[in-house]
């Protein structure tokens, strides 16, 4: 639930060489990747901005994970770390954040947004929730184009490009199965190789990006669980 506890197991994977991987789904999906690699061949040009939004209202009680601090509870560790994620892997390790939530006694977070500054310069703007049902979608924004993941953006099977030349199309990537099989085939990959880590998704991303949710969670004024932070 923090850095420090994310630490503890990649040190204790590490020091066993046993393989390890954070189960962050979204990296894994066709079109999340197809996104990736147009983004990589420069077809929208120099990438500037994104912009990613996940918001649900969340009808459950305060025994619900969703609304249970002890669970990881909050907008921000269960659904603010998909548009987080994304936006790191696409614009690059996190610099700066600075942070704004919506508290629930202290203990939960139920809106949170975060504005971050990446060391490539771009800029990324996201927002979790559990208050209203917001579009789910993400774009990364380049000097010539942008490319948008359709709704909703986790699970995603299609993306659209669109350039200032006035061109625009839609690629389809359909996922197999549910979604998740996509990382485990990354899983299997690895363990086939001999990996103890995936470059898809490397340890020390997990863990700078734990450090940015501590980050984000000192700033809006939430409390940290009973270990501390």
């Amino acid at each position: 639930m923090n850095r420090r506890e994310a630490e503890a197991v990649v040190a204790k994977a590490r020091a066993k060489k046993l393989f390890l991987m954070e189960a962050m789904w979204s990296r894994f999906l066709p079109a999340l990747e197809a996104a990736k690699q147009i983004v990589e061949a420069g077809e929208i040009g120099a990438v500037t901005q994104l912009t990613a939004d996940f918001g649900f209202t969340a009808h459950v009680g305060p025994e619900h994970r969703l609304l249970n601090p002890e669970l990881g509870g909050g907008a921000l560790l269960d659904l603010g770390i998909y548009p987080l994620s994304l936006a790191a892997w696409f614009l690059g390790p996190v610099a700066d954040v600075r942070a704004f939530g919506e508290l629930r006694d202290g203990a939960i977070d139920t809106h949170t947004g975060f504005l971050l500054r990446h060391e490539s310069g771009a800029i990324s703007n996201c927002t979790a929730s559990l208050r209203g049902r917001s579009p789910v979608e993400l774009t990364v924004v380049g000097e010539r184009g942008f490319v948008r993941v359709h709704s909703m953006f986790y699970r995603a099977q299609a993306i659209t490009v669109e350039k200032d030349d006035g061109s625009k199309r839609t690629v389809e990537a359909p996922y197999l199965g549910n979604g998740y099989v996509h990382e485990a085939l990354e899983v299997q990959r690895c363990l086939r190789a001999g990996l103890t880590e995936s470059p898809r998704m490397p340890l020390d991303a997990t863990l700078h990006l734990m450090g940015v949710l501590d980050t984000i969670r000192s700033q809006i004024g939430l409390r940290y669980t009973a270990d501390g932070p």
